[in-house]
């Protein structure tokens, strides 16, 4: 079955700020930034019966946008590892990655239909992909709690690839120190777990929430969140783990961490996380769903 892929390549280098409006305030800079990074590229047909991914890859390393965008960024691509695909979410946040290159692309159950309401994105990476199956890829920003604001900036983030359900593994990405990696707390001066305070960001709602630690010390507490599915697998481990799995980590999550060592006088639970851009954010919602609610009056109205 052949299937049309709406593509994008998601470019990760900071916009020109000249062709920027002349007002803008943080939440349209934001979401301009996120959009100017994102290069849309013509629909490709593919037969998904007979395709592999690593096939596809090779073939979407043929193209003339993607080689011209690994000239720009000093990329050489001797290896179709090196492109990595991911659907786009409704934020155009990149989320989830396809990492089976061996796997037909007929077999993905994310892949089958029509793909008319999904769309992909490209991002090439200086060497072959070696993401684990039970790794996860995360977007992490550092606070400071004294100037309130985040960096990088949105796009522009750190890569955490995390691997393990609890809180512990989670720390140890953020602390890692080798030859090859340094954690983003490393980064920042932050060398232990206690130092390290870490918060998700919510979408959806519009709200940062601290990966806090459980009773037992936070050891077990599981960043998955409890499904039907999996809730009887972890009861019949210990039945007190499975109230604790309140956090669903994904792809493309964004995560925003501190060093408790500047809280000063503050405590944990008072941190503020809220972006400004977050903050503006809200205000947009309640005045779009004043508006929205204003419509649908008139039209009762007028029936």
């Amino acid at each position: 079955m052949w299937v049309k892929f709406n593509f994008n390549i998601r470019e990760t280098k900071e916009t020109n700020s000249e062709t920027s409006p002349a007002v803008e305030d943080a939440f349209l800079l934001s979401r301009r930034r996120k959009l100017a990074c994102i290069h849309q590229i013509k629909p490709y047909d593919v037969d998904k019966s007979t395709t592999t991914m690593l096939q596809f890859k090779t073939q979407l390393s043929t193209f003339t946008s993607v080689i011209q965008l690994a000239k720009l960024r000093n990329i050489t691509i001797i290896d179709a590892k090196q492109i990595r695909i991911r659907e786009l979410d409704k934020y155009s946040v990149p989320r989830k990655t396809y990492r089976d290159n061996d796997k037909l692309l007929g077999k993905y159950k994310e892949l089958k239909g029509t793909l008319t309401n999904k769309k992909f994105v490209i991002q090439l990476l200086p060497v072959p992909e070696q993401l684990g199956p039970n790794d996860t890829l995360l977007f992490v920003q550092h606070r400071d709690l004294k100037t309130k604001v985040n960096t990088p900036q949105w796009p522009i983030t750190h890569e955490l690839i995390h691997s393990g359900a609890k809180l512990i593994h989670l720390q140890n990405a953020f602390l890692e120190q080798s030859e090859t990696k340094m954690g983003p707390a490393i980064l920042h001066g932050i060398a232990e777990a206690p130092d390290l305070v870490i918060a998700k960001w919510f979408p959806d709602t519009l709200t940062w929430k601290r990966l806090c630690k459980n009773k037992n010390n936070g050891q077990n507490t599981n960043l998955r969140r409890s499904t039907r599915k999996n809730r009887g697998k972890y009861s019949h481990q210990n039945q007190n783990k499975s109230l604790k799995m309140k956090y669903n980590l994904r792809d493309g999550d964004l995560l925003a961490f501190v060093d408790a060592k500047t809280l000063g006088g503050v405590k944990v639970e008072k941190i503020e996380w809220k972006r400004e851009e977050d903050k503006l954010a809200e205000q947009y919602k309640i005045l779009a769903n004043i508006g929205k609610n204003k419509k649908e009056k008139m039209v009762a109205v007028e029936v």
